[in-house]
């Protein structure tokens, strides 16, 4: 059968629906299918040439209402992957702090040995000297100590330039696409100079200043060598060489004093740093951690809504067809366009699998414990995309993984940042749009049911389509009762407006769509050539007592004859006089 979308001057043959109806049950998905495309053809078909915006199909017009929503979600998984990587950082780093703590209980005894081993003076003047020089090296420690900070704050602003170089390279970018786009919905180039993203109050110059700073502040700590200053690296060092020559006169002794001191130095200033750090672990970025998993929630919930935000669009595109329907036949009543979230709950543990050591205690005891789990706390979200709910079960989910000690399960190579990565995935979760007929979805449909459904849909749809209408055994796995009940009148309706050709075996599509014209095919084979085709057309009415008419050829070929019918007619008991 050919099946004429108005949209389009190429044909869609009801082989090819056949054929999708196959795939769908062979495949039990209607993702990517034929069968997904004849759908949409007839939902772009019944929507108003000026709502399709020019596109060539109802892909490529989806795509571009709902371009702006895929970009949030692009931008949300970027930011999302940032997040994770910041926290999984932060988390490491909290998980340094006993190892710190040991350090720090470490040095210190080491401090307290070799104070014990430090060789006594000899003298009142010797043990000044000792003092001083003491003194001088821990001033030089800490002076070395601050000009590292200071380096470092360098490296550190340096990235901030480059990151903001890179950002305005970005913003560049972006101006000269808004300057495209303004130019294509006709904003005068007059005007468009007035429109730039840009920054506010660039820092760039106000990072300049602060490295000319810092390095200003290095020169001044580090002192001129030829004439040091007081407190700087230079004079600090000069004053050591001095005193280790006045230390002691016995070499040996001065060498054990020289090495005992810069170790306690190395102590104090490595000390200084651990307790830093834990002190910054411990504020700053317990701070950070506890808003980098707000950032981190509220950004995973930004998908949603943009996944949301996408289903109202696809329901306004389905609107049309939703209110033709509605105002159709009970048979068109009964089917149901509806936006639905499929959340592939397989995938997402199946990548879990990756992440842990199967050899080791599984957290929830099993996989299967896992996807309980998921779908007692997970699911119910995910399935309706309701953001509380999606709230309230991913915090408890975390709750309980995090309960349950997953970090000795996990494989030597994997991080914490792709366990969280994990959690927080989201390829699993799309949106399908669901046809149903009398409430269930059109997947779960017995093949034939599935051909009603389609033909409902342009035999119902397209009443204002005057074009011929091919149709090529509707039949096929359809009981007589459907084909009676359902399409024998579409096609009686059908037939009013347009010409429709049938090919079929079925007398209820024959005989009870009141055909005006049929035409019977018989072929005689020929030994060794190709066989001969004769027809034989006439009306239903076409009788003749010397040679078979149109009736007779009906029921010789769909009945089975007269002594057939009349046969299963006296065995069916409907007639008054065989009962």
């Amino acid at each position: 059968m050919r099946l004429w979308t108005r949209n389009s001057l190429k044909p869609v043959t009801y082989g090819t629906f056949r054929k999708a109806l196959w795939n769908d049950s062979a495949r039990k998905t209607t993702k990517g299918t034929e069968l997904v495309q004849e759908i949409e053809s007839v939902i772009f078909s019944h929507l108003d040439p000026t709502d399709r915006l020019n596109a060539s199909d109802f892909t490529e017009l989806r795509a571009m209402k709902t371009e702006h929503t895929r970009r949030q979600r692009d931008e949300v998984r970027t930011r999302m992957d940032q997040l994770i990587r910041e926290d999984a950082q932060l988390r490491t780093n909290r998980q340094t702090i006993p190892e710190k703590r040991v350090r720090l209980t470490a040095l210190e005894k080491e401090r307290e040995a070799l104070q014990k081993q430090t060789p006594a003076a000899q003298n009142e003047a010797e043990a000044k000297i000792q003092e001083e020089l003491q003194k001088r090296r821990e001033q030089l420690a800490g002076l070395q100590a601050q000009v590292a900070n200071d380096k470092q704050t360098i490296l550190k602003t340096e990235t901030l330039r480059a990151r903001i170089g890179s950002f305005s390279r970005e913003m560049d970018r972006f101006n000269s696409e808004l300057h495209a786009a303004l130019l294509e919905i006709g904003i005068p180039a007059s005007e468009i100079g007035n429109y730039k993203a840009e920054f506010r109050n660039n820092p760039s110059n106000a990072l300049e200043n602060r490295v000319a700073i810092i390095r200003a502040q290095i020169t001044e700590r580090e002192g001129n060598p030829d004439n040091p200053n007081e407190g700087t690296i230079a004079k600090a060092t000069s004053e050591i060489r001095i005193l280790e020559t006045r230390a002691t006169a016995d070499q040996a002794r001065r060498q054990r004093l020289q090495t005992i001191q810069r170790r306690l130095s190395a102590i104090a200033t490595e000390s200084q740093r651990i307790n830093q750090e834990i002190a910054h672990i411990e504020g700053p970025e317990k701070e950070r951690l506890a808003a980098l998993r707000r950032d981190r929630m509220e950004t995973y919930l930004e998908y949603f809504s943009s996944l949301k935000e996408e289903q109202q669009i696809l329901e306004r595109l389905y609107e049309p067809v939703k209110a033709r329907l509605d105002a159709g036949s009970e048979q068109e009543q009964s089917l149901e366009f509806s936006i639905r979230w499929e959340v592939d709950l397989g995938k997402w543990l199946e990548r879990c699998l990756v992440l842990f050591d199967q050899r080791k205690a599984f957290p929830f005891g099993s996989i299967g414990g896992l996807e309980g789990e998921a779908r007692a706390k997970l699911l119910p979200g995910w399935a309706t995309g309701e953001i509380r709910q999606i709230r309230t079960g991913m915090d408890t989910f975390l709750e309980a993984l995090n309960a349950a000690n997953p970090a000795p399960s996990l494989r030597s190579a994997v991080t914490l940042g792709d366990l969280i990565s994990w959690a927080f995935d989201v390829e699993h979760i799309q949106l399908r749009y669901a046809l149903q007929y009398n409430g269930v979805e059109l997947e779960k449909l017995s093949p034939g049911v599935k051909g009603i459904v389609l033909l409902i849909l342009y035999l119902g749809m397209d009443r204002d389509d005057t074009r011929p209408l091919i149709i090529d055994q509707p039949e096929e796995n359809l009981d007589n009762e459907s084909i009676y009940n359902l399409l024998s009148g579409y096609f009686r309706r059908a037939k009013k407006e347009r010409q429709v050709i049938l090919i079929t075996h079925n007398p209820n599509l024959v005989v009870n769509t009141d055909s005006e014209q049929i035409i019977v095919a018989q072929a005689s084979r020929r030994s060794g050539g190709l066989p001969t085709i004769k027809y034989v057309s006439g009306s239903l009415e076409n009788t003749s007592p010397l040679a078979p008419g149109i009736r007779q050829h009906v029921c010789r070929i769909l009945e089975g004859g007269e002594a057939a019918f009349q046969k299963r007619e006296r065995r069916y008991a409907l007639s008054q006089g065989t009962r």
